[in-house]
């Protein structure tokens, strides 16, 4: 699901999330209780975002957050404030005991030493699992709603309040079981070479395989969650929620009056100047994305996504080809472009202000019609500069 196959469909990821209703990390190491990676698309459709040879795109679509409802969002809310916030924070302490006195317990159990302090890290344990496992009870995750026209119903869940802490706990409580393999790996060894064996040479497997997928996430142009500034999709429920309204802003539900603040005109004149283009702007990107944007936000998102189109284009036009592990960001094709070409410092400029504001709009969406007014006429500059430099091999005739 690379972000040029989305634009050649006509649209690209603008957000996504970790979906998951298992709270626990223990029992989320149980193949059922995987999270599920979502993906907003600028359609309005989210979609399963794991690719699958087997499996027709159309076959991960969830639902499409024009056709619902009504969305409702939680932000999470405890069923038991006090235990919840103390079991927390001594489950975190919790999980630093286990890493500090892991020796103690393991010289215990295996080489028959007096335990001493290594009780504490056994109590540590005992608290930070039950903690673990039943947290979900005492508090409820942050949850996005949909409800939908035949009066069903699809939930999104979030993290747990203060869900951090307890994540850096299971990173104290991971170290510690990795000490402890490795403790056993050392002990293994010197009671029989057969059993350190074993353990060799799936650690070398191990090992070569973790090197071998960083090589490959390296080499890799079908990333997931390339888009928006080709490093990655804003990720989280939140963000997800703020997309989704942003989409949702001029359904026939939610009719948008937001362009009061800028006259219709002006917007239409400038489209109009886009227009003079339609040709070429066709094979970019998704043009109706620019022409009738629901809010200001996605159509900053829509332009910036186009901006670095048209500069990939614009360096292969000059015989510039990106390397493999290259980051696919719109800054290192201008400067990829300028390596071979001079660039006008006006369009210079134009490219950064397009960037930042895309930017802004993809992670905040706090664009207003003011300022997509403005990068709007800078986009409108870019196609233009784009039209006179584009050789007619590449299957577009320069603009009169």
């Amino acid at each position: 699901m690379s972000l040029e196959g989305n634009i050649t469909d006509g649209r690209y990821p603008i957000s996504s999330l970790s979906h998951n209703k298992c709270k626990s990390f223990i029992k989320s190491m149980h193949p059922k209780n995987n999270e599920s990676e979502l993906v907003l698309f600028s359609d309005g459709w989210i979609e399963e975002g794991r690719e699958s040879e087997f499996l027709n795109p159309e076959s991960r679509r969830i639902l499409n957050v024009k056709d619902v409802k009504s969305v409702e969002y939680s932000g999470g809310k405890y069923r038991n404030r006090a235990m919840y916030k103390l079991f927390n924070v001594v489950s975190s302490l919790s999980a630093f005991v286990m890493l500090v006195f892991s020796i103690e317990v393991f010289e215990a159990a295996f080489m028959g030493t007096d335990i001493g302090e290594g009780s504490l890290a056994i109590y540590a344990t005992m608290i930070w699992v039950f903690f673990d496992l039943f947290r979900g009870k005492m508090a409820e995750p942050k949850y996005i709603k949909f409800n939908l026209n035949d009066g069903g119903g699809k939930q999104f869940f979030g993290d747990l309040p203060e869900g951090g802490l307890h994540r850096t706990s299971s990173v104290f409580v991971a170290i510690t079981v990795g000490f402890f393999l490795i403790f056993f790996f050392e002990w293994g060894i010197e009671r029989s070479p057969f059993i350190g064996d074993v353990f060799g040479y799936a650690m070398l497997v191990f090992i070569i395989w973790l090197m071998l997928k960083f090589l490959y996430g390296l080499v890799s142009d079908d990333a997931p969650l390339s888009g928006i500034n080709s490093a990655d999709i804003p990720e989280g429920l939140t963000h997800m929620y703020f997309a989704i309204m942003a989409i949702r802003s001029n359904t026939k539900d939610n009719p948008s009056n937001a362009t009061n603040d800028v006259p219709i005109s002006e917007l239409e004149a400038i489209k109009a100047r886009l227009l003079e283009h339609e040709l070429l702007l066709s094979t970019i990107a998704s043009f109706d994305d620019i022409l009738s944007v629901p809010s200001p936000s996605l159509g900053a998102i829509a332009i910036r996504v186009s901006t670095e189109t048209i500069m990939k284009n614009a360096c292969e036009s000059i015989g510039v080809k990106s390397k493999l592990n290259a980051k696919k960001t719109l800054i290192s094709y201008v400067h990829q472009y300028k390596t071979k070409a001079k660039l006008d410092s006006k369009i210079e400029s134009y490219l950064e202000n397009i960037r930042m504001m895309g930017n802004r709009a993809a992670h905040d969406f706090n664009v207003d019609w003011d300022e997509f007014k403005v990068i709007l006429n800078q986009f409108c500059e870019v196609v233009n500069w784009y039209s006179t430099i584009l050789p007619k091999e590449f299957g577009i005739a320069k603009s009169n």
